[in-house]
C-alpha cells in the first residue's frame, strides 16, 4: 500500500482511468474478487528458511512520522526501538520496512548510522527484517542495482535481516518504461506489434503521448519509442479486457490467473512471454547485483499486481509475494485466495506469502476486522502457506485518507487493537508447533463472520460461542478465544471476557486430580487458585490478557541426542566421549524450560549387565529456528569398554521425582545381545529387599524364527537383590513391567509380566513372563527394539536387551522441540 494510493496505482490503475468505463468484469479482474476456492491443509509446505509460519507486520514509522522516519529532525532511534518492541509484543516476529527516498540519498552519500541503528534495535529486540529496497520513482535499473549491492555488502553477515525485497509494488509501467543495463528488453521492441499488429499508427501515437498518455510515456522517449509503448500498452488493455470478459462469463468463479492456466488465452501466450521475459531482465539485473555479494540471503518482490506476480522468471526469486486489500464479502476475501493459492501451486516449490492484507477500521469496528485479520491468518496456515504480514503496525495520525489511516495493530495513542492479541496468541501457539495440523472452517460475513480452527493440540475460535466434549467458550460477541495444549500446560488468551470450560482429561490425557491447580496471568507471578469438577476446569478470562494453567508436572521423556567419541574416533578407538540429552514433556516434543531444576542422571550398563549410575549433566542452553531450550551435556566418559567387538554399552537418561522414558542408546562395534548363559539363582532371599535388579533372561521370537521372520516373542525376566544373584522369594508381589524403545523412540510400555515359580538346583523362585510381545518392526533390518524392565514401589534397576539385526544407534537426525513449556 502506498500513502497516496490513487496517485501511486501504476499501469493497471491507470488503465481503469485511461480507457474510460471498463465495466464490472475489469473492475473485478483488477481487484482480485472471486469465488471460495478449494481449502487443502498442505502439511510440510515451502517456508522461508529458517522461518515457520511467517506472523508479521509493516512498518512505516510511528503514527505521528508515516512515510517519513528516515528524515532528518523526523528520524528517532530509540522510539523505532520502542515500536519494534510492540510489534514483537503482538506477535510479529518479523517486520517489514522500507528504503525511501530520503534513506536512499543518505545511503548514498554513505551515511548508514540511520540504518544501523534500526539494524540493531531488531537484534536487540529479537525481529527479523524484511528490508524493502526501493518505495520511491527510479527508472534505471543500474542505479537501483548499485545501491542494493552497497546495502547488501555492507549487511552480508546481520543477522537481522531476514529477506530483501526489491520493490514495492512494480507494475506494467515499471517494466515499460525502466532503464536496462545493455540491450533493450523485449517489451520495448517492436515484436507484439508485428505478432498482433497495430493498435495505432505513429502519428495516433504522437497525439495520444501529448494527452492521454501524458503522464505514461517518459519525456526521454523517442517518437519511435513512444509509438512502441503505445501499442504494447493498448495489447495489454486488451488482453485484461479479454480476461474479464472471461472472468465474467463464468460468474466470477475463476481468477485472471486462471484465465492465464486456461486454453482461450493461447492468443496472449506471446505477449505474457514478452512481459515474463521482461520482469525476467528488471528481476535479474538487480538480484545478481545482490547475489554477487551475499548469495545466501532470500529475496522477494512486493506484488500487488497477480499476474506479474504469475510470471515464471518470479522463480529467480526465493519466495513470491502478494499484496491485496479485499473487503468483507465472501467472495472478495476467498477470491484474495484463489490468487494466493494459484501462485503456491504454480511455484509449489516455493513458499508464498501474503505480504501486505488488512481491513481498514475507518468503517469496520477493530473487533470484527480482527476477526476477518485472524481468520485470514489461520487460512494462510491452513492452505499452506507460508505466512501472512499485517497491514500496517500503527495509524496514521493526520492523514488525508480516513481509510488509509486506519489499518494499525495499534490506535495512534498506542493502544492495542484485539489484533494484537490475536496475533500474539496465534504466534505463540506456532512457537509450540512449527507443524499445525488444523482445520479452519468459516462463515457470515460482515458482523456476522465466524470461525473455528481446530488442531489436536489447538482451538480457535471467533465471533461466536462453541461448544464440544472437551472444549466450551462462552462470551459477549464478537469475541476470539484461543487455547493451546502440550505437556502439562494448557495456554488460554482472550480479547473480550470469557468463560472457558476445559476438559483437561481429554486435552492433556491425565486428570487434573483433586487438588487446586495453578493458573499464571501474563506471564507475572500474579496466579490464582483452580479447583477441577472431576475432568473439568472453569477459568474466567480478562479480556486482553495471557493465562498458563500448569498441571503437576510427573513425567518427562529424556532422550540422548547424541553421543560423540573424543576426537572423532571410531567406537572401536575411542576411550572417551560426551554424551547430550533433551529433556521434554511426556509423550510430546516439547522441551522442559530452564527452569527445571532437578537433577538429570545418565545410567550405564554394558553388555548384559544391570545400570549404573555415571554421571549427572551440566545444564547449557541451545537456539534451534529461534527457541531457546536447556540441553544437558555428560563430558569425558569411559567408554573403552567398547573398544572389545565383543562388548557393547546401552546409555539412558532420568529426571529425578519424574516417571522419566526415554530412548536407550547402544554403543559398540555389534550392539545385539547375543543369547547369554541365563542367570541361575544362587540363593533366595528371606524377605523383600529394599533395592533389587530386574534381569531379561531371554527374548525368545516364537517359533524359533530368526529376527528378520519373527512377529511375536516370549521374554523372561528374573528379580535379584542389588548386585547379587539371589532370587527374591516367591511371595514378591510389586508390578514388574516391561519396557520397549523402538530406534531413538522413547520407551513405552509393553505390559505387566505374569509370575509364575520355577524350580532349579534345590530352589523354588519366581520369574515374570511376557508372551506374545510384538517384535514386528525388527524384520525390517533398519530397526531395533531396547527392552528394559521397571518394578513398582521399589528402587530397581534393569539390564537393557537389544532385538534388531544392527542394533547399533546410528547417528539419527537430532531432535529440534515444537516448544517450550512454562
Amino acid at each position: 500500500m502506498r500513502r497516496y494510493l490513487a496517485l501511486l496505482m501504476c499501469a493497471l490503475s491507470l488503465a481503469v482511468s485511461m480507457s474510460g468505463s471498463l465495466g464490472r468484469a475489469q473492475a473485478e479482474v483488477l481487484a482480485g474478487n472471486a469465488a471460495v476456492p478449494s481449502v487443502v491443509n498442505a502439511a510440510g509446505a515451502p517456508r522461508i528458511a529458517g522461518m515457520g509460519f511467517l506472523v508479521g507486520v509493516n512498518y512505516v514509522g510511528h503514527a505521528d512520522r508515516s512515510w517519513a522516519m528516515w528524515q532528518d529532525g523526523k528520524f528517532d532511534a530509540g522510539l523505532i526501538e520502542r515500536d519494534l518492541i510492540q510489534a514483537r509484543e503482538a506477535g510479529a516476529q518479523v517486520v517489514r520496512i522500507f528504503v525511501d527516498d530520503a534513506l536512499r540519498k543518505d545511503l548514498t552519500a554513505g551515511r548508514w548510522n540511520k540504518l544501523d541503528a534500526v539494524l540493531a534495535s531488531a537484534r536487540r529486540v529479537g525481529v527479523k527484517l524484511i528490508v524493502t529496497f526501493y518505495d520511491y520513482r527510479e527508472d534505471n535499473l543500474s542505479t537501483l542495482a548499485a545501491t542494493d549491492q552497497a546495502i547488501a555488502q555492507r549487511y552480508v553477515n546481520e543477522t537481522a535481516i531476514l529477506a530483501y525485497d526489491l520493490k514495492n509494488e512494480p507494475h506494467y509501467q515499471d517494466l515499460a518504461i525502466g532503464q536496462y543495463p545493455g540491450q533493450a528488453p523485449p517489451l520495448q521492441g517492436d515484436a507484439l506489434i508485428r505478432q498482433y499488429g497495430e493498435r495505432m499508427s505513429q502519428s495516433a501515437a504522437q497525439t495520444w503521448r501529448q494527452g492521454e498518455g501524458k503522464n505514461l510515456v517518459p519525456s526521454r522517449f523517442s517518437a519511435r519509442e513512444a509509438y512502441i509503448y503505445a501499442n504494447n500498452y493498448k495489447l495489454y488493455l486488451e488482453f485484461l479486457s479479454n480476461a474479464a470478459m472471461w472472468t465474467a462469463a463464468r460468474d466470477y468463479k475463476v481468477s485472471t490467473l486462471d484465465y492465464i492456466d486456461s486454453g482461450d488465452s493461447a492468443k496472449w501466450q506471446t505477449m505474457l512471454g514478452v512481459l515474463d521475459d521482461t520482469l525476467g531482465a528488471w528481476v535479474n539485473t538487480q538480484v545478481a547485483a545482490i547475489r554477487q555479494v551475499d548469495p545466501g540471503r532470500p529475496i522477494t518482490v512486493g506484488y500487488s499486481d497477480p499476474i506479474l506476480a504469475k510470471l515464471s522468471s518470479n522463480r529467480n526469486l526465493d519466495f513470491v509475494s502478494l499484496h491485496r486489500y479485499p473487503d468483507t464479502t465472501n467472495n472478495s476475501v476467498q477470491g484474495t485466495f484463489r490468487l494466493l493459492n494459484n501462485l503456491r501451486f504454480n511455484f509449489s516449490d516455493r513458499p508464498v506469502v501474503y505480504e501486505e492484507f488488512g481491513f481498514s477500521n475507518n468503517t469496520i469496528d477493530p473487533a470484527i476486522g480482527s476477526l476477518y485479520e485472524t481468520a485470514v491468518l489461520l487460512q494462510l496456515l491452513n492452505d499452506g502457506l507460508a505466512g501472512g504480514m499485517k497491514w500496517m503496525l500503527f495509524d496514521v495520525a493526520g492523514g488525508y485518507n480516513p481509510r488509509e489511516n486506519n489499518f494499525g495493530i495499534y490506535r495512534t495513542d498506542g493502544s492495542a487493537k484485539p489484533i494484537a492479541l490475536a496475533m500474539r496468541s496465534l504466534s505463540a501457539y506456532l512457537a509450540r508447533n512449527h507443524q499445525p495440523a488444523g482445520q479452519l472452517s468459516a462463515s457470515g460475513e460482515g458482523t456476522n463472520v465466524q470461525y473455528v480452527y481446530r488442531a489436536p493440540d489447538a482451538l480457535m475460535v471467533g465471533g461466536q460461542p462453541y461448544r464440544s466434549d472437551a472444549i466450551t467458550v462462552d462470551g459477549d460477541a464478537p469475541l476470539q478465544v484461543f487455547v493451546n495444549w502440550a505437556g502439562a500446560s494448557i495456554e488460554l488468551s482472550s480479547t473480550v471476557s470469557a468463560t472457558v470450560q476445559l476438559n483437561v482429561t481429554k486435552l492433556l490425557g491425565r486428570s487434573p486430580g483433586t487438588a487446586a491447580l495453578t493458573l499464571k496471568k501474563d506471564g507475572t507471578d500474579e496466579t490464582r487458585q483452580v479447583t477441577s469438577n472431576g475432568d473439568w476446569v472453569k477459568i474466567g478470562l480478562a479480556g486482553g490478557s495471557f493465562y498458563n494453567l500448569t498441571l503437576p508436572r510427573t513425567a518427562a521423556d529424556a532422550r540422548i541426542e547424541i553421543v560423540w567419541p573424543q576426537e572423532n574416533k571410531s567406537v572401536s578407538e575411542a576411550s572417551r566421549a560426551n554424551i547430550a540429552a533433551y529433556v521434554f514433556e511426556a509423550g510430546s516434543m516439547v522441551s522442559l524450560s530452564q527452569s527445571l531444576s532437578a537433577p538429570v542422571r545418565l545410567w550405564r550398563s554394558v553388555n548384559n549387565g544391570v545400570e549404573e549410575q555415571v554421571a549427572v549433566g551440566q545444564k547449557t542452553g541451545r537456539t534451534v529456528g529461534g527457541r531457546q531450550f536447556p540441553a544437558w551435556e555428560f563430558n569425558d566418559l569411559d567408554v573403552s569398554a567398547a573398544q572389545d567387538p565383543q562388548s557393547k554399552l546401552y546409555f539412558r537418561v532420568s529426571v529425578d521425582g519424574l516417571d522419566t522414558h526415554g530412548n536407550i542408546w547402544s554403543h559398540g562395534a555389534d550392539a545385539r545381545t547375543y543369547f547369554p548363559q541365563q542367570d541361575q539363582p544362587t540363593g533366595l532371599l528371606p524377605s523383600v529387599p529394599q533395592q533389587v535388579d530386574g534381569k531379561i533372561e531371554i527374548v525368545w521370537p516364537k517359533g524359533g524364527m530368526s529376527v528378520d521372520q519373527a512377529d511375536k516373542a516370549n521374554i523372561g525376566v528374573m528379580v535379584f537383590g542389588r548386585g547379587s544373584l539371589d532370587a527374591v522369594p516367591t511371595n514378591f508381589d510389586k508390578p514388574v513391567k516391561l519396557w520397549r524403545a523402538l530406534n531413538n523412540q522413547p520407551a513405552e510400555l509393553v505390559g505387566v509380566g505374569t509370575r509364575v515359580v520355577r524350580s532349579a538346583v534345590g530352589l523354588s523362585y519366581p520369574i515374570w513372563e511376557f508372551n506374545d510381545v510384538d517384535v514386528s518392526a525388527a524384520k525390517d533390518p533398519l530397526n531395533k527394539y531396547y527392552f528394559r524392565v521397571t518394578i513398582d514401589g521399589i528402587d530397581a534397576a534393569s539390564n537393557i536387551w537389544s532385538h534388531g539385526a544392527d542394533a547399533r544407534t546410528y547417528f539419527p537426525q537430532q531432535d529440534v522441540p515444537v516448544g517450550v513449556s512454562q
